[in-house]
């Protein structure tokens, strides 16, 4: 009698409990008022549609989830449900049109909603500017903006910290340059950060690394991806069969199985590409064709009567610009920093996440015995078929240090893309030790969880 009270109390507790518990999701209500774009020529809402873009699932930053405008009202409204815990949600609208995946943003910062309360009804006017944070710098943090270089399209900002007792003496100190610098030092710029200055003060101040100046190198926003991607690949195509223009079944002169084909569908041309079921829109630029969400260009080289016979197909994806990236940081940035501060122009590190952490790697491969150490984060392995791997197992990395990391919760395909990286890495340093691999459980593709990491990433390259 006795167990059978106790085990209806307990049944009682456990029941009480779960209900208490506190839901696993909440719901995100988004209403954007369009009416100011739309008075503005920004936005018509005939042609153009309203979504919404983020970090969280079901949002994610390569395509929208669409608002409508139900009470045909000029305010378009969806729900998400997204889950409860973790970092803040951060999101932007965007004016979806054809053809303009990379227009239509909303200006600055992403925005951010806290997923630790309950439901988040968000109600404001497209562009509104997001909420002003604190600065949150700690330490000597100095600004350079408009730094002139010719081999890149626009002029360069970025931030310089500086170790404590800088200002002391005559020491000269290791550099560490990192991508996307405009996520390091103050939350202000971009809504979240990597503390890098408030760890590094930390670790400093009790000797667990020697000093370091940190250099944070803004991303350019209009030229990011072209900024910190190589140009894409190239392929020629030779037609097999088929009949006028482009119409046709092609395939490669060096890869026989590597096929195309082009078909006219309810009076659009469009292409299937190899190792897909589906047909896939094309705009023409041109004698050129553009395949928008794989950023290849297709180019006649042989046209008979009207038919292609042959032609190139270059596989951009919007890069091209990293080797003109290498050559602005060795050749501009890096000689005003030893000019301008009390470097040791020969300990140089280099660091970046996703795109950032591509870039890092890639410019390593390009510029043998430059650097000394690499801090690779949760690397775009990904980037036109995974050519790094190639690229890395047949560089010289003799001479350095390498971080390589990610997150277990990143997409699909990181984290084996990362290991792998990480086992090319390994064979090519001067010993299997300096090449050091993470994978940090529960971690997403962000900086506040590449910012978990930075004090293991400083620890590994500094350690006294």
């Amino acid at each position: 009698m006795r167990f059978r009270q106790c085990l209806l109390f307990v049944s009682a507790v456990l029941l009480l409990a779960a209900c208490e518990a506190p839901e696993a999701t909440i719901q995100v209500h988004f209403r954007v008022d369009m009416n100011p774009a739309t008075a503005e020529g920004v936005f018509d809402p005939r042609t153009d549609a309203v979504g919404v873009r983020g970090s969280v699932e079901p949002l994610e930053w390569s395509e929208s989830v669409l608002a409508t405008d139900l009470d045909n009202d000029g305010v378009y409204e969806v729900r998400i449900e997204v889950a409860r815990a973790g970092e803040p949600l951060r999101y932007k609208f965007k004016i979806d049109r054809p053809g303009n995946s990379n227009e239509g943003w909303e200006e600055g910062r992403d925005r951010l909603i806290s997923r630790e309360s309950g439901d988040v009804e968000v109600r404001r006017v497209f562009n509104d500017p997001p909420e002003q944070l604190e600065p949150t710098i700690v330490g000597d943090v100095r600004t350079h903006e408009g730094f002139s270089t010719s081999f890149l399209p626009e002029e360069k900002q970025f931030m310089v910290y500086l170790p404590p007792g800088y200002d002391d003496g005559d020491r000269r100190y290791p550099v560490l340059y990192m991508m996307d610098g405009q996520h390091l030092f103050d939350q202000r710029l971009s809504g979240y950060e990597w503390s890098a200055d408030e760890t590094a003060e930390r670790l400093i101040a009790r000797g667990i690394i020697e000093p370091v100046i940190i250099v944070g190198i803004f991303a350019s926003p209009a030229n990011r991806t072209r900024e910190y991607t190589p140009g894409g690949r190239q392929w020629e195509f030779r037609r097999v069969e088929g009949g006028r223009g482009w119409v046709g079944d092609y395939t490669t002169v060096m890869e026989p199985d590597l096929s195309l084909s082009f078909r006219e569908i309810e009076g659009d041309l469009k292409v299937q590409l190899p190792y897909e079921d589906v047909w896939t829109e094309l705009e023409p630029e041109g004698d050129e064709l553009f395949v928008p969400r794989e950023g290849i260009y297709f180019s006649p080289t042989i046209v008979q009567a009207g038919r292609v016979s042959q032609f190139s197909a270059l596989m951009t994806q919007g890069g091209g610009l990293a080797d003109d990236f290498g050559r602005f940081l060795l050749e501009d940035l890096k000689p005003f920093i030893d000019a301008t501060y009390r470097t040791d122009p020969e300990r140089t590190s280099l660091g970046g996440a996703s795109l950032g952490g591509l870039l890092t790697i890639y410019l390593a491969t390009r510029y043998p015995g430059q650097f000394d150490g690499l801090l690779v984060a949760s690397p775009s392995v990904w980037w036109d078929e995974r050519f790094i791997l190639d690229d890395a197992a047949n560089a010289d990395l003799s001479g350095m240090r390498i971080w390589i990391d990610v997150g277990s919760d990143e997409a699909a395909g990181m984290v084996s893309d990362a290991r792998e990286l990480h086992l090319v890495v390994s064979e090519r340093v001067d010993d299997p030790s300096d090449a050091y691999f993470v994978e940090a459980l529960g971690a997403s593709h962000n900086e506040l969880a590449w910012a978990a990491r930075f004090p293991d990433m400083l620890r590994f390259l500094y350690r006294r």
